[in-house]
């Protein structure tokens, strides 16, 4: 349980990196970023829940099935 609390403190709540590596002042301007690559089912999911207004979306839970 320790171990799993040391990686949690140390995981970039952004980018999932460790924090211990990410911050460090010899690692800054040392990361690319690739092209994007676009999930279709996050995209659909984004688009029902962009359609939907009412208080507390973030309780809502949404089941998204592929339709072929």
């Amino acid at each position: 349980m320790l171990a799993l609390a040391e990686i949690r403190d140390d995981t970039c709540r952004g980018c999932g990196g460790a924090l211990s590596e990410t911050t460090l002042k010899e690692n800054e301007h040392q990361y690319q970023v690739g092209l994007p690559h676009r999930c279709h089912r996050c995209t659909a999911l984004a688009q029902a829940q962009d359609k939907h207004d009412g208080p507390h979306p973030q309780a809502l839970h949404w089941g998204v099935t592929k339709t072929t």
